[in-house]
């Protein structure tokens, strides 16, 4: 029972993170300029969401779905929050994806972030 609970949470854990970086990803949209190219865009959505879900599996967060006090949490966000930036930044150099707005690669990772630790923060009071 407890190892059936454990493998729901982990998967509905990765499933609202991905909800959490979607959303983030459309309020950068809407923030920056919603009319920048879509269809550029949506490359772009998917390459993040996929690296954003593989730094956070990397950094610890699905390896255990016991409570984790909030410095833990903040600590793995902070540090895939570091290694999006770093593998996005060199996916874009040497693609050259000269389209790739600044202003909207900072919104999405200050939103996805607070997005993500808000989720985390609802989901610890939820599993408790």
């Amino acid at each position: 029972m407890y190892k059936e609970k454990n493998e729901f949470l982990r998967k509905t854990s990765m499933a609202s993170d991905i909800f959490m970086i979607s959303c983030a990803f459309l309020v950068s949209l809407i923030i920056r300029n919603f009319n920048l190219a879509l269809s550029n865009y949506l490359a772009v959505y998917f390459v993040l969401v996929i690296i954003w879900y593989l730094m956070l599996y990397l950094n610890g967060m699905y390896r255990s779905m016991t409570v984790r006090i909030v410095p833990e949490t903040l600590w793995i966000v902070i540090k895939s929050a570091f290694w999006v930036t770093v593998a996005f930044s060199i996916i874009v150099f040497f693609i050259k994806l000269l389209f790739i707005s600044r202003l909207f690669f900072v919104l999405f990772m200050a939103v996805s972030c607070v997005l993500v630790l808000a989720e985390r923060s609802v989901l610890s009071v939820v599993i408790s």
